[in-house]
């Protein structure tokens, strides 16, 4: 179905979406924080 936000009248940047290049990313990242727990995940002040 339609990608949420990927239209001129719900997001002004719809032009620029790229679910195929938002999947590689991801892809590419997932080793990255495959082991991540909460620790990682917080900000730290």
């Amino acid at each position: 179905g339609p990608i949420p936000g990927a239209s001129a009248a719900e997001c002004g940047n719809y032009r620029e979406h790229d679910l195929a290049g938002a999947v590689a990313e991801a892809k590419a990242f997932l080793p990255v924080i495959r082991d991540w727990d909460e620790t990682k995940l917080a900000y730290r002040n």
